[in-house]
């Protein structure tokens, strides 16, 4: 199933009011669990269980309609869906309606590239009853075993390498971070800006700041920089400029000052 027709199924209604022109359909991609990203919800044999996040049956088309997002399964054309406001029912596969709430999702940000699916209905949790393939999705309170009903999304700022120990007279080697999605792929054309906390370094250049680009894998490298004179410690941080960059990487750079004169 493609993201034209999952748009369409999910538009006809008019979900949330939101028209194909307002609401932007994303690529068809697993929803991982957090705790075990090679697992994630699929439809197996008509139920909702984690399933390895390469098979077919565990891809799905998120469609955002304001704070709230729809979520269809690529191979059966159906929606991922709560139940009741109880605790403990199954989450199930539905025919997709822009009129069920049920269907409504809300992802709510619990951590760097951590997700909560709270259901517009109920204001349950999408939970597993268990962090291995064949646990079954039901819905319970978001506040019960956090690490069942955690799911990853966005991109993410890591550090590769910086943290060094440099002369007081000499330059540094770059700093260097990736920004990678949640399967730990590479994401080219992201902006970074590194940046030193105080006064302590510079980057070439007398600059306290720089911003740069990811390459195709990825990554982004710092210009080389210094020490201001007399400090033994400088601490830099590298963050995405755009919101669907999550996190920060910290640098810490120890300066090796020269001994002091001998005393007279």
């Amino acid at each position: 199933m493609h993201s034209l027709l999952a748009g369409a199924l999910l538009t006809a209604g008019g979900l949330a009011g939101v028209t194909p022109s307002t609401a932007e359909t994303a690529e068809p991609a697993p929803i991982p669990l957090n705790a075990n990203r090679s697992l994630g919800l699929a439809i197996v044999a008509g139920e909702i269980r984690l399933a390895p996040v390469t098979g077919s049956d565990a891809v799905w088309v998120a469609t955002p309609a304001g704070d709230r997002t729809a979520f269809v399964n690529q191979v059966t054309g159906e929606c991922l869906a709560g139940q009741s406001p109880l605790d403990g029912l199954a989450l199930v596969p539905k025919a997709c309606s822009a009129d069920d709430l049920y269907q409504h999702w809300q992802l709510k940000r619990v951590g760097v590239q951590q997700r909560q699916l709270v259901n517009a209905s109920t204001g349950k949790c999408a939970t597993v009853d268990g962090l291995t393939e064949g646990a079954r999705g039901y819905s319970d309170s978001c506040l019960e075993r956090p690490e069942n009903n955690r799911w990853a999304f966005g991109n993410a700022v890591t550090k590769v390498s910086g943290d060094q120990t440099i002369p007081s007279t000499g330059t540094g080697q770059p700093l260097v971070v990736s920004v990678t999605r949640v399967d730990g792929s590479g994401v080219g054309g992201a902006q970074v800006q590194f940046a030193w906390n105080g006064k302590s370094c510079r980057f070439e250049g007398g600059v306290s700041a720089w911003i740069g680009t990811t390459d195709a894998r990825g990554q982004v490298s710092s210009p080389a920089f210094y020490a201001m004179p007399q400090f033994s410690h400088c601490t830099a941080y590298a963050r995405g400029l755009t919101s669907d960059i999550e996190g920060s990487a910290r640098f810490d750079i120890t300066v090796e000052l020269p001994p002091p004169p001998p005393a007279t």
